[in-house]
């Protein structure tokens, strides 16, 4: 899996940017804002982006098309709902862990300017 963090803070130095990014990470890593209610409220959000555009027949189409070629099945357009319900703060802190807390991270900055090839 990939995760990708980005900061741009024009006035401070890498050292300082790396530094926030880390110590946020670690923050969020540490998972206090992961309760059920929040994991509730995420699950209503996304649902209502989902099915709220789930009427028209063009959103219904590419649902059981994308269902065919990712799972072999159109049955799985038609159980969104209840797959994101079964999600828990179990499921949420494995794959976290798995996705992020034992990632290694690979650092890249990036600066504006001419780039090296240019004469």
């Amino acid at each position: 899996g990939i995760a990708f963090y980005s900061v741009a803070l024009p006035f401070r130095g890498r050292k300082r940017s790396l530094a926030l990014v880390e110590r946020t990470v670690q923050e969020l890593g540490e998972l206090d804002w992961l309760t059920e209610e929040r994991l509730a409220a995420a699950r209503r959000r996304v649902l209502r982006r989902h099915l709220g555009r789930g009427w028209f027949a063009s959103a219904v189409g590419e649902r059981i098309g994308q269902a065919q070629w990712h799972y072999g099945s159109t049955d799985r357009a038609f159980d969104v709902q209840q797959r994101f319900e079964a999600v828990s703060v179990e499921d949420v802190r494995r794959v976290w862990d798995e996705l992020i807390g034992q990632a290694t991270p690979v650092k890249v900055t990036v600066r504006r300017g001419k780039s090296g090839g240019e004469s």
